[in-house]
């Protein structure tokens, strides 16, 4: 007797599958659509990306199945890391003890504050029986885990939304529990609060005042006045030392051979769900009127780029570019017409 899943093929299923995944997609897109208050995810997230949700702008480059399926077993990994947690008694879950009298939303305590007139809200994974926060993250990879085993501090981000639930708790310690999807690995991060508005965790400091103060100007000069900020950061800015510094030679290199842009603050603005919008209105401030024209690297910005990694570019017998060390300056300097020759053009499409 056949299933009724094989009687209609593995096609069906897969058709089925995606189906309902697009689906989950639309759900989630319209509840992130909605908002009226800083979210604490929001911790050192671009203001332009704020202000677009705020405003219910459309998103222009949304999660597409694949990465919402992947956003899934994320949390699927958080909610187990928590629940280990729980039974080992390093922490109480919500659901099952709410000793702290806290709202309870999404099986998470519910965080609500006004910081610097701001309204800010949020949702903490878990607590410990004395009234830490406990935040979970997940990560893949073990670039991530070497980064962990030199007493690397995680991502500033992460650091600024455990600080916002601390503030919220009013104590001086929290926890960061990141685990690695791929082999399972646990890391246990613990920060503390060392002032009024200050922070430290793994050597790396921070003032949370920044941040509130960030959001208000954002919140009273433009939110709330209806008029949209310029770009925090740019998406394709002229290359700098300061800026190549961001970059590790891997990416440098994807950069000279046009697959990459290399963007101010990292990956903030590339990873963005208004991307388009954003090289939309780079465009605008910078009178820019083809994409290509913005995104393009100029052959001096090729040379910077060449001259920090060290490298140079020649073509193969295949025709292939392929990158290797240089000898001297010169080597590098005549290679350029090669590199340029060579090179990709950007593929973004507005």
């Amino acid at each position: 007797m056949t299933s009724h899943s094989e009687e209609k093929g593995a096609e069906w299923l897969a058709s089925k599958y995606l189906a309902h995944l697009r689906n989950k997609n639309s759900i989630a897109q319209k509840a992130r659509s909605s908002k009226n208050s800083f979210w604490a995810t929001d911790s050192l997230r671009p203001i332009n990306e704020i202000y677009w949700r705020w405003k219910g702008i459309p998103e222009t480059n949304p999660i597409d199945d694949e990465k919402l399926s992947m956003f899934t077993v994320a949390n699927l990994y958080e909610d187990d890391t928590i629940y280990t947690l729980a039974e080992m008694g390093f922490c109480c879950l919500p659901t099952k003890d709410n000793k702290f009298a806290l709202p309870i939303k999404r099986n998470q305590y519910y965080m609500e504050m006004q910081r610097f007139g701001v309204p800010i809200t949020g949702n903490l994974d878990g607590m410990t029986h004395d009234g830490y926060p406990v935040e979970i993250k997940t990560h893949a990879g073990d670039g991530v885990d070497s980064k962990f085993e030199r007493g690397d501090p995680p991502n500033d981000n992460y650091l600024h939304q455990l600080a916002l639930y601390m503030d919220f708790m009013d104590v001086d310690t929290g926890y960061l529990v990141h685990r690695n999807r791929a082999n399972g690995r646990i890391f246990f991060f613990r920060q503390k609060r060392t002032g009024e508005y200050n922070y430290e965790c793994n050597g790396y400091k921070f003032d949370i005042s920044e941040l509130y103060r960030q959001w208000a100007e954002l919140y009273f000069n433009y939110i709330l006045k209806d008029v949209e900020p310029p770009l925090q950061y740019q998406y394709r800015p002229k290359i700098t030392e300061d800026l190549l510094n961001q970059y590790t030679a891997d990416k440098i290199t994807l950069a000279i051979k046009g697959k990459r842009i290399l963007s101010d603050h990292n990956w903030r603005p590339q990873y963005c769900n208004w991307k388009n919008l954003w090289i939309e209105r780079e465009m605008q401030e910078k009178g820019v009127d083809n994409v290509n024209d913005l995104l393009s690297y100029s052959e001096d910005e090729v040379l910077a780029m060449m001259m920090h990694i060290g490298k140079y570019a020649k073509v193969d017998k295949n025709g292939s570019m392929r990158l290797y060390m240089a000898k001297n300056g010169s080597d590098i300097t005549s290679s350029l017409s090669i590199v340029m020759a060579n090179r990709e053009d950007p593929d973004e499409e507005l």
